[in-house]
């Protein structure tokens, strides 16, 4: 659980002591998916998962989904419509190879909580998430909870650890929590920990992320591109490239605040925190510089020089 004070408090997770779930395997799934992957057993709201493999799965109602102990998904993906709001993804082991993104939580979905997921994904797409959020044509997912999840990602293409978008020019408040988090993507291209567009109030706190490109293109620890009203507090960044590298890159945003984070950048080109419009910043550990060229805060009123989002 986590609880937030303030005027966006809420509490969202699960209560696994008084929840009876039903165990699905292979030799079981047939009672509760459908052949392509639906979850047809309405009468049933708690799952734990055993081992499964090559299996897209669909949720379209509210669902507590926990992974049982020493159980491995493999090739296995979860998709949470509109209708699934109110549930929760807890304590499941992802290992998937594929084009598709691992956890992806639609247009309109409210309330979830994505917590204690250790996810392997090695990317074969271009753009594809561990998790993703929302879409920028047809708007945010709103209330969610993604915390305490190891998240590991390589890509020879462009990839991201967590992706939260929303309807790119409308500011929809999603009033969501992204901490605690373990991210590592390596990759070609783009490698980038987390990256919001388009949304507003968001806090990413206490994250520890890892992004490194091997032979050429961006390191982006955490990019925020269109956004307001984010806090970005007490991460753990370190952006390494033999190009361009970022710890927190910033641009189109307002009334946003960074603080308290460590980061550490390398590149031929490295920058700690790059703003682009209306940022307020404060610099204690922010920054620390570790790369060859400039690795200060860039401010002013025009967008910064990097790139950062999607095609």
């Amino acid at each position: 659980d986590i609880t937030v004070s303030g005027s966006t408090a809420q509490k969202i997770g699960s209560d696994a002591e008084s929840a009876i779930y039903a165990i699905v395997d292979n030799d079981n799934y047939n009672q509760y998916f459908d052949e392509s992957g639906n979850y047809i057993n309405n009468a049933v709201d708690c799952i734990a998962l055993a081992d499964l493999s090559n299996k897209d799965l669909t949720f379209a109602s509210p669902i507590s989904v926990k992974g049982v102990s020493g159980a491995k998904l493999t090739n296995v993906t979860f998709t949470l419509t509109a209708e699934a709001s109110d549930s929760v993804i807890d304590g499941l082991t992802f290992d998937y190879e594929g084009a598709s993104n691992v956890i992806t939580l639609n247009t309109g979905i409210e309330n979830v909580a994505v917590i204690n997921n250790n996810i392997t994904f090695k990317s074969t797409g271009y753009y594809m998430a561990a998790i993703v959020a929302g879409h920028y044509y047809s708007g945010p997912a709103t209330s969610l909870n993604i915390s305490s999840n190891n998240i590991n990602v390589t890509c020879d293409n462009a990839v991201y650890g967590i992706d939260i978008m929303g309807e790119w020019g409308k500011l929809v408040d999603i009033n969501s929590f992204i901490s605690d988090n373990n991210i590592a993507v390596q990759a070609n291209g783009m490698a980038e920990g987390i990256y919001l567009t388009g949304v507003s109030n968001c806090m990413i706190t206490n994250n520890n992320i890892i992004t490194n490109i091997v032979d050429t293109g961006d390191s982006i620890g955490i990019g925020v591109d269109g956004c307001n009203n984010i806090t970005i507090s007490d991460n753990v960044i370190d952006s390494t490239s033999k190009q361009a590298a970022f710890g927190i890159a910033n641009s189109y945003n307002t009334n946003n605040n960074i603080s308290n984070n460590d980061v550490k950048v390398a590149g031929a080109s490295a920058l700690g925190i790059g703003i682009g419009v209306d940022m307020a910043l404060h610099t204690k550990r922010d920054a620390a510089p570790r790369g060859d060229l400039r690795c200060r805060t860039a401010l002013g009123n025009k967008r910064p020089f990097f790139r950062i989002g999607h095609l």
